[in-house]
């Protein structure tokens, strides 16, 4: 199980426990706090004072109480006092010491952690390496090192991974949180721990009636957190590296595997439940009104759903672009809320004639460009906006109504009408590097991503009936 007391996320064990982190003489305190190692048959042994650890298969004993791990073998810690576990990354650092409880029988406690440095070929190469604490009640900490391997995570678990799975499409109260196996990471592949949901309006439709692709099914294409495990091929990412990451399915879990080719660096400092955000959202964005949408400076767009994420999203960049933007919410409040983030307009599409008040703020001639997110019966009042020779773009169908819209009046005035969909681009260098380059502005403020609320995941179902709701402004925010 995972120990709550202690060092907390992003902690190191006081200082004057650091001064010589790989000698250790337990002596009279390993006996103490560590009964299991005078028990007869116990692997551990207390001569001359100081811990030594039995070499396993793999490993090599050293003196000073700590132990090396072979690049393709693990110590685990079980009811024998065993170490948990070790794996390590060549050129990596841990940043997350946390403690873990690893049999009660044994007392031991271990700590992932790092003071800083690079580890080459189990040897440092700067002033620390990535090291494992042993603790008992009342003892020092001393550190376990491991040899690392190139493709090992720095991290080890030893609780179950927990996600939000379902069995059945429906509401929200179909997810449920419990236990999954862990999932392996193969070529091509990045393991992630995730840090950071973000619920996609495509993950509210998924669990609602989308297919069910694992049994129990965990939903979800989109989060952020720190790379565990790199899968053989992959030479761009190291385990250590945050990163947003989207997947098929599977984000709403606390690990991930995801192909490498669609994880994003998250410069240092960013706050990952922000650009957790980013690349669905500004992705989408961006292709519909640039790369599909062809928006020019002094054009007119209107973003329908101007209070989601792909709406916030497109606001922002149109208006950054030199465009007249124009956006619609459900009431007043919500376009409030939204005017700072470039709205020059707020239509509340609430009211039965909004399709006249866009007409009336364009001096009746229409908009250029429209982006709607909604579908269904709203898609046919956007077309009704556009200007002669607009365009209209429609990409998703958060509205929920299967209604076709009515495409007729697009001949007589030349008008267009282009579906969008990201995913089919998304690992392609031209959309790789322009969601990149949004993380980027993100990360440094030059655009913004407006969280709402976050969740505990283990209260995925409110999360998801929260936003279905329609109370959220911006993002709806799942931490494991």
């Amino acid at each position: 199980m995972v120990e709550e007391a202690g060092p907390k996320a992003g902690q190191l064990p006081p200082a004057e426990f650091l001064a010589e982190p790989f000698g250790h003489s337990p002596s009279e305190t390993d006996a103490q706090t560590h009964p299991a190692h005078a028990q007869p048959g116990h692997d551990q042994d207390t001569q001359d004072g100081k811990c030594h650890r039995e070499a396993a298969p793999g490993t090599h004993a050293q003196a000073g109480g700590y132990r090396q791990a072979d690049h393709d073998r693990t110590e685990r810690c079980g009811t024998d006092g065993q170490p948990p576990e070790l794996r390590g990354g060549i050129g990596t650092e841990a940043r997350c010491p946390r403690l873990i409880e690893t049999s009660p029988q044994c007392g031991h406690r271990y700590m992932i952690g790092t003071i800083g440095g690079r580890v080459e070929d189990g040897h440092e190469s700067g002033p620390a390496t990535p090291r494992v604490a042993v603790t008992g009640k009342d003892t020092p900490w001393p550190f376990l090192r491991a040899r690392p391997s190139h493709r090992r995570p720095l991290a080890f678990r030893v609780s179950p991974v927990k996600a939000a799975v379902y069995y059945e499409n429906g509401p929200p109260d179909v997810l449920r949180y419990e236990e999954v196996p862990d999932p392996t990471c193969g070529p091509g592949s990045v393991l992630v721990r995730v840090e950071a949901i973000s619920i996609e309006g495509g993950d509210t439709l998924n669990r609602l009636g989308g297919p069910l692709t694992s049994h129990p099914h965990i939903v979800g294409y989109q989060c952020a957190g720190t790379i565990l495990e790199v899968g053989e091929g992959v030479t761009d990412r190291v385990v250590g590296q945050k990163v947003v990451a989207t997947m098929p399915s599977g984000s709403h879990a606390e690990l991930v595997i995801t192909p490498a080719l669609v994880t994003w660096p998250v410069p240092e400092g960013a706050d990952l439940s922000h650009v957790a955000c980013v690349p669905i959202a500004f992705g989408t964005a961006d292709d519909c009104l640039f790369e599909f949408g062809r928006l020019r400076p002094g054009e007119t767009v209107l973003i329908q759903a101007g209070a989601g994420g792909v709406g916030l999203a497109a606001i922002q960049l149109a208006a950054r672009a030199g465009a007249v933007v124009l956006a619609t919410a459900s009431s007043p409040e919500r376009l409030e809320r939204i005017a700072a983030f470039g709205v020059d307009r707020g239509i509340d599409y609430s009211k039965e004639d909004w399709v006249d008040e866009v007409r009336s703020a364009t001096a009746g001639r229409g908009v250029d460009l429209v982006l709607d997110s909604v579908g269904g019966s709203t898609l046919t009042r956007s077309i009704a906006c556009l200007a002669y020779r607009g365009r209209a773009i429609t990409v998703g169908n958060a509205g929920r109504n299967d209604r076709p819209p009515d495409v007729s009046a697009l001949g007589m005035g030349n008008q267009s009408l282009t579906g969008v969909f990201l995913g089919a681009e998304i690992a392609t260098a031209r959309a790789r590097a322009l969601i990149q380059a949004h993380i980027d502005s993100v990360a440094t403020g030059r655009l913004r991503v407006l969280v709402d609320r976050t969740f505990p995941l283990a209260e995925a179902a409110a999360a998801h009936a929260y936003l279905e709701s329609r109370q959220a402004v911006g993002r709806v925010v799942l931490v494991p």
